[in-house]
């Protein structure tokens, strides 16, 4: 693994990233928004994602071509304290040519400090940051309420804490299977991505096998006409197009097709990145678009009531026999128990990716102290772990704080993309096939839009 890791082993950590335990809500946005506008939706964020995140790679390579223009600089290794002290901001024009066909990648705060300056690029991390650290807090919550919910202790039975509540008997059950979170992915974090290979493709085998669980127990129950638990319901009857409610649909699928903002993390340790990572993002496009579209638009059309996770729906599963027999139970458990795992998974990327990031911002661009980077990692998991013993109830703080990608990703990206444009005009390998300002400049003025559109929805 010193050499890196190669275009399956990198294709199987990004899949890890976009493939949490979101693609729980999928079904019931397409529910609720209808599962035609929904699979528009789908289709054109998938187009678009797939764009920005071509363009975002180049936006990569050509911000550490212009930390070379930089280095030039007196001023180039300043540390955190001297850079946010400083009024100057880079003179990002090229004109040498100095490794512009080496494939470098670098941190994302570090990138945008290059191409906007120092002070964007601290405030770019602050808010990757707030992201990230809420992402963590919602992992940990999942975890631990799953199992609580599902997995009795010893002399303490199973219990659901949303219903019972902080000051209960559940909140023991609760906190012993967060200690159990905490000490896995404290532990996977501080090894770092390139040790986890095993780890990542078999919790990738799980994500793959859960989706198609799902997929084949709803299409079951569509031939069959059977209820998901056996008793008397509605007829599912889903509408294609709700406009009242399309707005339900645009956070789930936005959500659930971001990764790029680990990207660099990815790209750093892949080798011959310059031939693999337009094929990876290429791939998790396309395997999401079909395993994603295949959730939304089956499920509604096989439970009537669609619940926000489906894995709540799933709980009750008997395969529409009256009552469970042992494929009913190993349907419920995959279903409720294997997505809490799978949150394992995500986490390093997530502490790791803001260890390096803050490393990079007190360091500059000077040798980084091991201890100091592994003390970053172990706080990047400790804070939010710790915020999740008490706020475990956290849908409405992550439902405004998972819009934040919408600004750091959509918005930022095609401007940059602009700016890196015309300040290298060399092609470099990182280089998209399709180019256009104007087009660049509407998706991040649409971007802007869409962001103040579902921020209102959130607090109205």
């Amino acid at each position: 693994m010193k050499d890196g890791i190669g275009l399956f082993v990198g294709l199987v950590y990004s899949l890890n990233i976009v493939v949490g335990a979101g693609f729980l809500n999928l079904p019931y946005g397409y529910k609720q928004s209808g599962t035609l506008l929904s699979t528009f939706y789908m289709i054109f964020f998938s187009i678009l994602s797939t764009y920005l995140s071509l363009i975002f790679l180049e936006v990569i390579h050509k911000g550490c071509l212009l930390k070379h223009q930089n280095a030039l600089k007196p001023d180039f290794n300043k540390t955190l304290t001297e850079s946010l002290i400083s009024t100057h901001i880079p003179d990002n024009s090229i004109d040498h040519k100095p490794h512009h066909h080496h494939a470098e990648v670098d941190d994302i705060s570090i990138v945008f400090g290059n191409i906007f300056g120092y002070r964007f690029g601290f405030i770019y991390l602050c808010f990757i940051t707030i992201y990230f650290e809420g992402a963590l807090l919602a992992y940990s919550s999942i975890f631990a309420s799953s199992f609580a919910s599902n997995v009795p202790l010893y002399y303490l039975p199973a219990c659901d804490i949303y219903e019972q509540g902080f000051y209960s008997q559940c909140i023991f059950n609760y906190w012993i299977y967060l200690a159990i979170f905490a000490t896995v992915v404290i532990y996977l974090s501080i090894r770092g991505m390139k040790e986890q290979k095993t780890f990542q493709i078999i919790m990738c085998a799980i994500r793959f096998i859960i989706m198609s669980l799902i997929i084949f127990c709803s299409v079951d129950l569509i031939s069959s006409g059977l209820t998901i638990d056996g008793k008397p319901a509605d007829e599912p009857d889903p509408p294609l197009i709700n406009i009242p409610q399309a707005h339900v649909a645009l956070p789930i699928i936005i959500f659930s097709l971001l990764y790029q903002l680990l990207l660099p993390s990815v790209a750093e340790i892949v080798r011959k990145r310059e031939e693999n990572m337009w094929k990876i993002i290429v791939l998790v496009t396309i395997i999401i678009f079909i395993f994603y579209g295949s959730l939304g638009s089956i499920i509604p059309y096989a439970i009537s009531n669609v619940k926000e996770q489906i894995s709540l729906n799933f709980r009750d599963y008997t395969g529409g026999l009256a009552e469970k027999n042992i494929w009913g139970y190993f349907v419920m458990y995959s279903v409720v128990l294997l997505p809490a795992l799978d949150v394992i998974s995500c986490f390093p990327f997530k502490t790791i990716s803001l260890a390096d990031n803050w490393g990079h911002m007190i360091y500059g661009h000077g040798e980084k102290s091991v201890h100091v980077i592994r003390s970053l990692t172990v706080a990047a998991a400790v804070i939010p772990i710790s915020l999740a013993a008490v706020f475990y109830n956290i849908a409405s703080i992550l439902g405004i704080v998972g819009l934040v990608p919408v600004l750091l990703f959509h918005t930022a990206v095609p401007i940059a993309h602009n700016i890196v444009r015309e300040k290298i005009k060399e092609k470099t390998s990182f280089d998209a096939i399709f180019y256009s300002k104007s087009l660049n400049y509407a998706i991040s003025f649409g971007s802007s839009v869409l962001f103040v559109y579902l921020l209102y929805q959130k607090l109205a």
